[in-house]
């Protein structure tokens, strides 16, 4: 591969992040290409020792994704997921499952903690209903009060519960981050 052929594979590669961060990067790798042929290499081993511009490119667009959000959303980190399954077989066995089999576990968590606060919401309110319209709603000999501080409780438990979800989500998609820029240097020292 020749200098032309791998700046425009490398510009291709690149084709999704700003047209900005394109230029400046292109212009690092022409000055790779200078200065090898100033040491007497030829384009393709300039080429060889640089390494798969496609690779570079994929490097570069995850890192970049990963480097844009600040605040990293379902969206965001999913994105840089499936960005870095690109990079390889091992994140294709090691990023995709652990991130599917997690976030399964996350979104049964979320439904059992919903769930959990709109059980106690109805049962909170089916009091009223039971002894206002008691052919409707039966309460089936418990206690109203029983029944009402039963629901209350857990009503609250399930918004704490709700509560506790948001700050686990925000941690796991953070981890997920760091793990994601943990393999980014891992996959740049090896290229």
């Amino acid at each position: 591969m020749n200098r032309m052929e791998f700046i425009r594979s490398l510009e291709k590669s690149l084709s999704k992040l700003p047209p900005t961060e394109v230029e400046d990067i292109v212009r690092d790798y022409e000055e790779h290409f200078d200065a090898g042929m100033q040491k007497g290499k030829t384009e393709e081993e300039i080429a060889q020792a640089l390494g798969n511009p496609r690779m570079i490119g994929k490097v570069y667009r995850m890192d970049s994704l990963l480097q844009e959000e600040k605040k990293h959303t379902f969206q965001s980190t999913t994105r840089a997921v499936f960005a870095s399954l690109g990079l390889g077989l091992f994140n294709v066995i090691f990023v995709l499952g652990p991130y599917a089999g997690l976030l399964g576990v996350l979104a049964g968590l979320w439904a059992a903690s919903a769930a959990l606060a709109a059980c106690g919401f109805a049962v909170t309110i089916s009091v009223p209903f039971g002894l206002l319209l008691p052919s409707i709603v039966r309460l089936s000999g418990i206690s109203p009060v029983f029944l009402l501080f039963t629901g209350i409780g857990v009503c609250a438990t399930g918004i704490l519960a709700v509560i506790g979800m948001m700050k686990l989500s925000a941690l796991f998609f953070e981890m997920t981050v760091r793990y994601l820029r943990f393999n980014l240097r891992v996959i740049k020292k090896e290229a």
